[in-house]
């Protein structure tokens, strides 16, 4: 590996512990269930597509 990378890859995984460290699995799989049964699942860059709609 080299070792320019080595800093950049320990500071990104510190940050994603310190950012998803209160989210266990289930919760993440709940919330995606959840998500699927709303039918608030589409790709991020389809959302604009929720806001043209007169309904919502």
């Amino acid at each position: 590996m080299h070792r320019e990378l080595v800093p950049w890859i320990a500071s990104g995984t510190a940050v994603l512990v310190a950012v998803f460290a209160d989210q266990s699995f289930t919760t993440v799989s709940a919330m995606q269930a959840a998500h699927a049964a709303a039918g608030s699942n589409g790709a991020s860059f389809e959302e604009y597509l929720r806001y043209q709609s007169p309904v919502g």
